[in-house]
């Protein structure tokens, strides 16, 4: 949907990824001649003692020079990102966030097409005054497999209905009250690990002790580095298909980080 900003995910704290010390990790190459999935920003928020951190994807076709601004309902709270995550810090549970690109000093609004076409009004903004995007148009749209390119675009009409109907009312306070266990017997494996939402950093899924829920856990502490998503890295990228669909070990990207 066009300009449409992206609401963060709530999801349970758990100290899985310090941050690492070193030099920021390298890109994958975009002149291997493979193609990567286009993905959103990802955009997550970890309740962090009294604050959030909340924390977003760098894309490989990102160029090097992108900053990004970051909103906590419709008010900026950081202008001109250089890295891609942020302590909130004092801010309440359940905040909405947003990101944004800053391209050329411009900041960016509105869905692209893999060639850079906008769908819908770039510069409009449908947020409410708790962030969250629940009118404005939406749009179904068809785009070249192998370029990205817009084929053709219509609007989107069926209602939206209730949020609660969605199957979410936005009550993820209490996450961390309900217990997990692992896969695989002594050899203890999560059901997934990897580079899920949020920064470069990995996140890890677990199943309830009563196998009727996931539960994913993710960092609450902040880094100095930025890198890009090892989703857009593809060794990575095939390791986590692997987990289950082979054999259920932790991915390894395709070069050394940190």
């Amino acid at each position: 949907m066009a300009s449409r900003g992206r609401i963060a995910r709530v999801l349970a704290a758990g100290a899985l990824t310090a941050a690492p010390a070193g030099a920021a990790p390298p890109p994958p190459p975009l002149t291997d001649g493979k193609q990567r999935e286009t993905l959103d920003r990802g955009l997550i928020s970890v309740r962090s003692g009294s604050g959030n951190l909340v924390s977003w994807r760098l894309l490989a076709t990102d160029p090097a020079t992108v900053t990004f601004n970051l909103y906590r309902g419709t008010t900026r709270i950081v202008t001109g990102a250089s890295l891609t995550n942020h302590l909130d810090a004092g801010a309440a549970a359940g905040q909405a966030y947003t990101v944004r690109p800053v391209i050329g000093g411009v900041e960016q609004a509105g869905t692209t097409s893999g060639t850079g076409q906008v769908i819908g009004n770039a510069s409009a903004d449908h947020r409410n005054s708790s962030g969250y995007v629940l009118n404005g148009p939406e749009y179904l749209t068809v785009l070249n497999g192998q370029t990205g390119a817009v084929r053709a675009t219509v609007d989107y009409v069926p209602p939206r209905g209730t949020v609660s109907s969605w199957g979410d009312s936005y009550g993820h306070g209490d996450a961390l009250h309900v217990g997990v266990h692992s896969n695989n017997g002594t050899k203890a494996t999560p059901s997934l690990s990897g580079d899920l939402l949020g920064d470069w950093r990995e996140e890890v899924i677990w199943p309830t002790t009563d196998n009727t829920r996931l539960r994913i856990y993710s960092t609450p502490s902040t880094t100095g580095l930025r890198a890009i998503t090892l989703l857009h890295d593809i060794q990575n990228r095939t390791a986590l298909a692997w987990q289950n669909t082979a054999y259920n070990q932790p991915p390894h990207p395709s070069f050394a980080i940190g």
